[in-house]
């Protein structure tokens, strides 16, 4: 590889790690305000399947495992539909 590949590779890594750390402390503040206020579930369960599908792709292309991906991948999907339809409930 090339040391702008491996300088790609790099930044990919440190911006995907940052993104599920940053959005692991929102879902987790979120979820502690859920605890007073019902109506955030909406919110609480888009930040949760956008932090499993972050986290699907750290486990596939920065840690190279495999195990659970597909699991992460499909609950996340699962989470988002869910959101989605509590958001609509909600707003709609």
């Amino acid at each position: 590889m090339s040391k702008k590949a491996d300088k790609q590779k790099g930044k990919s890594f440190t911006i995907s790690i940052y993104g599920q750390i940053i959005l692991t402390i929102i879902t987790i503040i979120m979820a502690i305000w859920w605890l007073d206020n019902h109506k955030v579930l909406g919110y609480l369960q888009l930040l949760l399947g956008l932090d499993l599908l972050i986290m699907a792709y750290n486990n596939k292309n920065v840690y190279q495992r495999n195990n659970f991906t597909i699991v992460y991948i499909i609950i996340g999907i699962i989470v988002l539909v869910m959101a989605g339809l509590n958001l609509w409930r909600l707003y709609g």
